[in-house]
């Protein structure tokens, strides 16, 4: 690809999930994982945490749900995660709200290997997966602090690793930080699949904030095919994000086999396993 036809992301700008229930939803993120209200129109409300921007939208009657029986798996599973200062306290903070539990027995540490994180993962009530993320050797916060810090991550199943790093490194211009194979009694109960084996590739924008996450399952593989779902079906979450560029040709969406579409004015790239990709307006246009 011709280098002014790349994109170098700047930063993943916020993270928007359409929701079947507003009120509902922003009670859960309010209440549950501590997120302040910042304002609200009549189907969106947009929502912060340490500096990081969550917007929820209500979705049209008959926007498809998430599909029965859904797996950390699954071809379409992208979850965000919120790093935490106190996994006790916000674990508790949580299940008053009553998520719905992907992760078996509650938070789990991971080996040394992945930084002896401890995670939880689970379910709002319109099935989005998330994520409680705690760091050992974080500073214990004061008493009357929010133990919820801000969005870590968001990571994306992925069932072709190569062809998605070409997708977020070779023309987004993320960066690959690291890579670990996690594996093991504690990832089966964090992922709540026995025999998970799953690599992990962690990617940087070069501005900073949350990073991405690729999950590429090599045990079990998803018998589920990708499915396309559009832009406001309740799974159709979106990460957006701002670049440095600011055009990409046609040429190099048609180099790169990457579909995109237009939704509110806005250029939505769809990734290998049709995960949704925004660019925040005015940040991206294609021309020919």
């Amino acid at each position: 690809m011709d280098g002014a036809d790349a994109l170098t992301v700047q930063w993943v700008g916020s993270i928007r999930l359409n929701v079947a229930n507003l009120g509902r939803a922003v009670h859960f993120y309010r209440a549950g994982l501590g997120f302040t209200l910042e304002h609200a129109h009549a189907r969106t409300a947009n929502l912060s945490l340490g500096g990081e921007q969550l917007i929820l939208v209500e979705a049209p009657s008959g926007a498809a749900p998430y599909p029965p029986q859904p797996a950390a798996n699954d071809p379409w599973f992208q979850h965000f995660a919120v790093r935490v200062s106190d996994m006790d306290a916000a674990y508790q903070l949580l299940v008053e709200q009553k998520p719905i539990p992907i992760s078996i027995s509650g938070p789990q540490q991971l080996p040394p290997s992945s930084g002896s994180v401890i995670a939880y993962k689970f379910r709002d009530p319109d099935g989005h997966p998330l994520e409680l993320s705690f760091k050992p050797g974080q500073a214990s916060p004061a008493p009357s602090a929010s133990p919820f810090e801000a969005i870590d991550h968001s990571a994306f199943a992925v069932t072709d690793l190569e062809e998605s790093l070409a997708f977020w490194v070779g023309l987004l211009g993320f960066k690959e930080t690291a890579r670990v194979l996690n594996q093991g009694p504690t990832q089966w109960r964090l992922d709540g699949i026995e025999g998970a084996l799953v690599d992990i590739v962690v990617l940087h924008a070069c501005g900073g904030g949350p990073h991405v996450e690729l999950l590429h399952y090599r045990h079990p593989i998803s018998s589920r095919s990708a499915r396309r779902f559009g832009p406001e079906d309740i799974p159709a979450t979106r990460v957006q994000l701002r670049a440095t560029s600011e055009v990409i040709s046609s040429t190099a969406l048609a180099l790169w086999e990457v579909r995109s579409e237009t939704a509110e004015g806005r250029l939505i790239l769809v990734d290998p396993d049709n995960h949704l990709v925004e660019m925040l307006k005015g940040a991206v246009a294609v021309h020919d």
